[in-house]
């Protein structure tokens, strides 16, 4: 999975999930490995078995009465259907999203409510309406700071980089761009760098600076 292998690393989840039938284990060493078979299966364009492993995991999860495994699976679910996939569905993204947010707040998880609140950004962006959009992008932004979510930061500040930029908003967009940029260099997530970039192409293209445009995008 760290070297972009992903068909192996799916291979290799799955065996893992089989031999997991014919041993005891615990729900906690079964979450990572539904979690990245299933973040594999996004990576290679499989969505649709992304979502039959999410759906396996949540089962997987109310067998086990793990509350925290159960919520991950719906939130992994939601995101599919609130992204740019051959799965998506604004709608039930949002709806999905605002029954695990609730879920979240009672189980007092803010980690998971961080990634519920992206979820709803992305839901709403794709959905039209992008005042709703920013407003629970920069709820989940405040937490994943507050949190130190390294990870989370730049995922939700590229894609409210995404919806201040059809706002015209570019000055406010390219700001969470060029940090998120930063920090998928630190992290050596090259795929999602690779993503920010062209985002942030689109910000300079649309504001009319053609010469910063040519550089970001000989970069990406």
């Amino acid at each position: 999975f760290a070297i972009y292998a992903q068909n192996e690393a799916i291979a290799a989840y799955t065996r893992a999930l089989e031999l997991s039938k014919e041993i005891t284990i615990s729900s906690e060493q079964l979450h990572p490995l539904y979690t990245y078979r299933g973040r594999a299966m996004e990576l290679t364009g499989q969505f649709e078995q992304a979502l039959k492993n999410y759906d396996e995991m949540l089962t997987t999860a109310r067998e086990c009465k793990d509350r925290r495994m159960e919520l991950d699976a719906q939130v992994a679910a939601s995101t599919l259907y609130s992204t740019p996939t051959a799965v998506m569905d604004p709608e039930k993204g949002r709806a999905l999203s605002e029954e695990t947010l609730k879920l979240a707040q009672e189980l007092g998880d803010q980690s998971i409510e961080c990634r519920v609140l992206w979820n709803l950004l992305l839901a709403n962006l794709h959905g039209g309406k992008i005042d709703q959009a920013i407003a629970y992008g920069e709820r989940s932004l405040s937490l994943a700071r507050a949190l130190n979510m390294r990870e989370q930061i730049p995922y939700t500040l590229t894609d409210l980089g995404r919806a201040y930029n059809v706002t015209g908003r570019f000055e406010e967009g390219e700001a969470r761009l060029i940090e998120a940029a930063g920090l998928w260099r630190e992290l050596g997530n090259m795929t999602m760098l690779n993503d920010n970039l062209n985002t942030l192409l689109l910000n300079l293209v649309w504001s009319g600076r053609y010469e910063k445009a040519l550089g970001v995008a000989r970069e990406s």
